[in-house]
């Protein structure tokens, strides 16, 4: 009888182990994250152009570009391009030796810099990074805003 009863309990043991096998513990998803600011997607790159990074947090956004056209002209064409759309561009800043140029622009509560550095002699890798609110740190710094120093 004893035996049994113990063979009763070892079969009751194994079947809840058994049942129990192959359940994992029960993930909680994380919180959705909450949406960048689109702002970069209203400024267009220029023809041929291949995306080579798109970044962001929920007070910014940052997008790169490799674009196949000499330095001057890309940057002929973001002065342009940004002043069309509205934006007042307030920094304008040029490193000739080393083939950079940085942009800082202001549209009501956004603000872009677009950093052109040459890569060849008709490349240039354009980052351009964008805020949606105005505060003390997005004043202009002098010096490189980004890029391959």
């Amino acid at each position: 009888m004893r035996s049994t009863r113990f063979a009763a309990a070892v079969a009751a043991l194994c079947l809840a182990l058994a049942a129990c096998r192959g359940r994992e513990p029960r993930r909680v998803a994380a919180p959705p994250l909450p949406p960048r600011p689109e702002i970069i997607g209203d400024i267009p790159v220029v023809a041929r152009s291949h995306i080579t990074d798109t970044t962001g947090t929920p007070d910014a956004e940052r997008r790169t570009y490799l674009a196949p056209v000499p330095l001057d002209s890309l940057v002929r064409f973001h002065r342009a391009v940004l002043q069309t759309l509205g934006w007042q561009i307030k920094g304008d800043q040029a490193d000739v030796p080393a083939g950079m140029v940085d942009l800082y622009a202001v549209k009501g509560a956004q603000t872009v810099w677009v950093h052109m550095e040459k890569r060849g002699a008709d490349s240039v890798e354009a980052t351009l990074v964008a805020s949606g609110r105005l505060t003390e740190q997005t004043t202009p710094v002098p010096g490189r805003l980004g890029g391959r120093h």
